[in-house]
C-alpha cells in the first residue's frame, strides 16, 4: 500500500471533528486502517486501545500483529498532529504544497510535505500581516 496524504488529512479533519478528547472512526477500509497505522508511527495520533492502555509512537512500537488494533481503538490528536492539521489545514496552502510536490518529481517524505505547508503558511501569514516569520 501507498501513502495517501489526501486520505491522511480527510482523517485527521474527522478526528478533530469528534465531540470527545477520544473519537472512534467507524468501517475503516484496510487502506484507511494503514493510514491510520502511518498517522500512529509518525505521531499525529495517539490511540487508547480498549484495553485501556494509551499508546503513542515513543511509548509503542507496532508490529504486523498489531494491525487490527487500529480498527479496535479510540483515536486522539497529539500536540504534532493538531500542528501538522494547522499547517495543511487551508485548501490553497494544501492545494499548493501538492502542486509543488507533484513538479518537483511527484513525491515527498513526510517531513518534507509538513516543512513545505509550514512554509506556504509562514509566507502567506507575512504577505497578509507585513511580519516576517
Amino acid at each position: 500500500m501507498k501513502r495517501d496524504f489526501d486520505l491522511i488529512r480527510q482523517l485527521l479533519f474527522k478526528l478533530e471533528k469528534s465531540n470527545s478528547e477520544w473519537a472512534h472512526i467507524k468501517n475503516l477500509s484496510d487502506d484507511d486502517k494503514y493510514q491510520v497505522r502511518l498517522m500512529f508511527e509518525a505521531g499525529l495520533i495517539a490511540l487508547n486501545s480498549y484495553g485501556g492502555e494509551l499508546r503513542t509512537h515513543k511509548t509503542s512500537a507496532v508490529n504486523e500483529h498489531d494491525f487490527g488494533m487500529f480498527s479496535a481503538a479510540d483515536f486522539t490528536l497529539t500536540w504534532e498532529g493538531h500542528d501538522y492539521l494547522d499547517a495543511i489545514r487551508a485548501e490553497s496552502v494544501w492545494e499548493r504544497t501538492k502542486a509543488v510536490v507533484a513538479e518537483t518529481g511527484g513525491s515527498a517524505t513526510f517531513e518534507i510535505v509538513k516543512t513545505l505547508a509550514t512554509g506556504l503558511l509562514r509566507k502567506q501569514i507575512s504577505k497578509h500581516t507585513g511580519i516576517e516569520l
